[in-house]
């Protein structure tokens, strides 16, 4: 059976819909696969820009996001996200190897969710903080 067509327990309607923006094509497969697996309907782009078109088609229900994207500041994306109104309810969790306090404090104050640094949670810790935004947003 090809890997898109993987049985999952939710149903599609039930399932949370991620965007997930990182553009370490390692990081992306492993986080793709293991929300999948978790019950996640998982998007994934690799630029930010791209990845702005894709949220603006796909609808997500949460955007997780990877601030260390090549383009512009790393922060860009959440200040932009704000100029679509479809887009600007929809709760960003930032996942990132930064965990110096002046990233996190920016990232929270432009208006992300949750902030997580992958070495701090197993993945079962990053898939539950994921899923609480986007439960907690509806």
């Amino acid at each position: 059976m090809p890997e898109d067509q993987e049985k999952i327990s939710a149903s599609k309607e039930d399932r949370v819909r991620v965007l997930l923006l990182e553009d370490d094509p390692y990081f992306m497969e492993f986080y793709r696969e293991r929300l999948k697996r978790a019950g996640f309907e998982v998007f994934t782009e690799d630029d930010e820009d791209e990845g702005m078109d894709l949220a603006l088609s796909c609808h997500p229900q949460v955007i997780v996001l990877d601030i260390s994207l090549p383009k512009d500041d790393d922060f860009c994306f959440l200040s932009d996200i704000k100029k679509y109104p479809e887009l600007a309810g929809v709760p960003v969790v930032i996942l990132t190897d930064l965990r110096d306090d002046e990233s996190r404090n920016k990232g929270l104050s432009m208006g992300a969710k949750d902030y997580l640094v992958r070495d701090d949670l197993s993945f079962d810790g990053i898939a539950e903080r994921v899923r609480a935004a986007a439960l907690n947003n509806k």
